[in-house]
Formats: C-alpha cells, sequence, structure tokens
C-alpha cells in the first residue's frame, strides 16, 4: 500500500521515520523552500507539487513519476534522476530559473520540461526524450 504525503510537516515526519522515500505518493504539497539535499527518492509519485526554490542537492531519483511539478529558482547541484517520467505535455515539470552542476538524467522522459531562465552545467541525458522542451533564455554548459 502506497502512503501519501500531503505536507511539509509529514514529508519530514516520514524521512526521520524512514531516511528514505520508498514508494510514497506526494500530492498536492506546496514544498517551497525545503532543504530536501542528500535524500533519495525510489518510486515516488509527485503530483501537483511545488519544489521552488528547494535545496535538491545531491538528490537521488529512481523510477520516480513527476507530474505538475515546479522546481521553480531550485538548486540541483549533483542530482541523478535515472528512470523519471517528468509528466509530458498534459502536466509537464516547470523548471524555470533552476540552478544546478553536475546533473544526470539516464532514461528519463523529459518531454515537454520548461526549462526557461535555467542555468545548468555540466549536464549529461543519457536514453532521455526531450521533445518539446523550453529552453528559452536558458544556459546549459557542458552537455554530454
Amino acid at each position: 500500500m502506497t502512503s501519501t504525503i500531503r505536507s511539509a510537516a509529514a514529508l519530514l515526519q516520514w524521512y526521520v521515520a524512514h531516511g528514505a522515500f520508498d514508494g510514497v505518493a506526494v500530492v498536492d504539497c506546496d514544498l517551497a523552500g525545503l532543504d530536501l539535499a542528500h535524500a533519495t527518492f525510489r518510486g515516488v509519485t509527485f503530483e501537483r507539487v511545488s519544489l521552488d526554490g528547494a535545496n535538491l542537492q545531491g538528490c537521488s531519483f529512481h523510477d520516480a513519476t513527476l507530474r505538475a511539478v515546479s522546481l521553480r529558482g531550485a538548486t540541483l547541484d549533483d542530482t541523478a534522476w535515472l528512470g523519471v517520467d517528468f509528466g509530458g505535455e498534459s502536466a509537464p515539470l516547470s523548471a524555470l530559473d533552476a540552478r544546478g552542476a553536475r546533473l544526470r538524467f539516464h532514461g528519463c522522459v523529459l518531454d515537454h520540461a520548461r526549462w526557461a531562465r535555467a542555468v545548468l552545467d555540466d549536464v549529461a541525458f543519457a536514453e532521455c526524450s526531450l521533445r518539446g522542451c523550453d529552453w528559452r533564455e536558458s544556459r546549459v554548459a557542458g552537455l554530454e
């Protein structure tokens, strides 16, 4: 049975109790500005979640689903995204103004993600789908 998390307080309580996020659903949450550095997310679903300005440095996401998630201004340094579905055209990722270095994406579906004004350095995409992404005014360096 999947546990559903609906608040920042519940998310932090889960993390303290379990040390990682495995198979949970995070729904309709405002997690803006939260420090989740070095957290691991496995089989997690984020739906209608704001991570605006959140610190996701060193986080890893494995087989996760992000639908209608906002990472506006989030810190994404040293993140790993493996087998992640970023929502597609019906519920795209919004990573406007996101900042990060050393991002790794493998086997991800990033179709229609919005990366406008993002500043990313040393980014690798392997076996990913990037159709219809919005990269306007973004700066991406060290692309693999």
